[in-house]
């Protein structure tokens, strides 16, 4: 199998060490201490500490991928992608959920997964699909508007050395999120902050009327490093149809993760 290939330059983490010798080499050495003089001790200080904290968790998630035979990492800009749909301009960029965040969200899932389908809007390369594989959900399924992210997504899938018959309870689909036809089931809904404000009402009404069409138990689990954007969107769920907010709060600052995750959990349901 050919393996698809997101170019290094494009991955904000894989480059990090790159860009800072471009810098060097263009600025020299005395560019160097003029930077660091401009931004001052707690500047420099906080920058390093950024790096540091960047560097293990980059370290950690390839120790995670080389484990698993698999290609998870990094962080892609949306406008390094071409997208199906409208809405590329209110894209995030393409990261992924850490093992170990991913593992402390798992307790806002319900505790009766055989009877739910995992469903990721806006997977990227498909990592909380294969966490999710080992929980017990019937099924799992990413939704992706990145061709190309669908294709890593799918061979990760293929090389994934997990345990059991993950691989055939694993699905993923090249769509805009927003105008996905959610599954006949109940559902976990994973939400990795994958787009901007603008799009969660067409996003919620889409949800609405699928429950409209077929109640059921629908979890939405809302969750990224941006405190202000996870608020934000949290009031417009509450705010909007038939969505409960059950838990809210800030999972640990684990090693393998750039900053602590912020999340809201919400049930949905109709009849």
């Amino acid at each position: 199998m050919q393996q698809a290939i997101v170019n290094v330059s494009q991955d904000r983490w894989s480059s990090r060490r790159s860009r800072a010798l471009r810098f060097i080499r263009k600025q020299g050495v005395g560019g160097l201490f003029e930077t660091v003089k401009s931004a001052g001790v707690v500047g420099t200080a906080a920058f390093v500490l950024r790096h540091a904290r960047y560097s293990i968790c980059i370290f950690l998630g390839k120790r995670w991928d080389r484990a698993h035979g698999v290609d998870t990492g990094g962080q892609i800009e949306v406008e390094n992608l071409e997208v199906v749909g409208p809405n590329a301009s209110m894209g995030y960029p393409a990261v992924s959920t850490s093992p170990s965040t991913f593992a402390y969200l798992s307790r806002f899932f319900p505790q009766n997964r055989s009877e739910y389908e995992f469903v990721d809007l806006g997977c990227a390369k498909g990592r909380t699909l294969l966490l999710a594989g080992r929980m017990g959900f019937r099924h799992m399924t990413g939704v992706e508007f990145a061709g190309s992210l669908c294709t890593i997504a799918r061979e990760n899938i293929a090389r994934y050395s997990g345990a059991g018959d993950v691989r055939g309870r694993i699905s993923v689909v090249h769509a805009d999120a927003t105008q996905y036809e959610l599954p006949q089931e109940n559902l976990v809904l994973y939400f990795g902050n994958p787009f901007g404000l603008e799009l969660w009402p067409t996003m919620l009404a889409n949800i609405a009327e699928s429950l409209r069409k077929k109640p059921r138990r629908i979890r939405i689990v809302l969750t990224g490093s941006l405190d202000g954007a996870i608020r934000e969107t949290g009031r417009v769920i509450t705010g909007s149809g038939p969505f409960v907010r059950v838990a809210a709060g800030t999972a640990p600052f684990f090693l393998d993760t750039y900053r602590p995750f912020h999340y809201e959990i919400f049930d949905a349901s109709v009849g």
